[in-house]
């Protein structure tokens, strides 16, 4: 359907075609939110007591596995093959981590005290960029935002607004 306005009747005509659509579309919205919402709460009430019962066994698993640990391993083996699977420990990839009592900013302030700049460099990823609120609210001179390349945008926009009493009309004949 293809919606041409030429005059103000026109324009009115395709205001109530917009307002039937968007209503359809709202309907159709509110459907598809109620299902996700069936469909959530149906999981939920699956999944909680699947969830609880695979943590329990997971850790039974896991507590038998390490009491036994010396016995399956003495030969060399880091798991024990079963019928349904395996289960043991394998090594995990080397991550590093702070020590304890170390946050981020003491670990930063160490790598600046014991190395060279070049190296403190490549160590300390930094992240910096304009703060665009700050600079809108302090720098109010058009020139100095021009001298950091930054401008002040004021953008029109289209819009369009359908009344409520159209909309509620044309929801009651959807």
């Amino acid at each position: 359907m293809t919606i041409i306005v030429r005059d103000q009747a026109q324009a009115n005509e395709a205001l109530l075609h917009l307002a039937s659509f968007r209503t359809k579309l709202s309907k159709a919205q509110n459907e598809k939110a109620e299902a996700q919402t069936t469909a959530e709460e149906r999981f939920a009430r699956i999944a909680e007591p699947l969830s609880r019962q695979i943590d329990e066994i997971e850790a039974e698993l896991k507590r038998w596995y390490t009491k036994e640990r010396k016995r399956v391993e003495a030969d060399g083996r880091k798991s024990l093959d079963l019928d349904a699977g395996s289960i043991g420990y394998r090594a995990s990839k080397p991550s590093l981590g702070f020590l304890k009592g170390w946050d981020p900013a003491k670990v930063v302030k160490a790598i600046r005290a014991k190395f060279d700049k070049r190296l403190a460099a490549t160590l300390i990823k930094v992240d910096e960029k304009p703060v665009k609120d700050a600079i809108k609210r302090l720098i109010k001179s058009p020139a100095d935002l021009k001298s950091i390349g930054c401008g002040i945008e004021n953008n029109e926009t289209f819009f369009i607004e359908l009344k409520p009493e159209v909309l509620a009309k044309i929801g009651k004949a959807a």
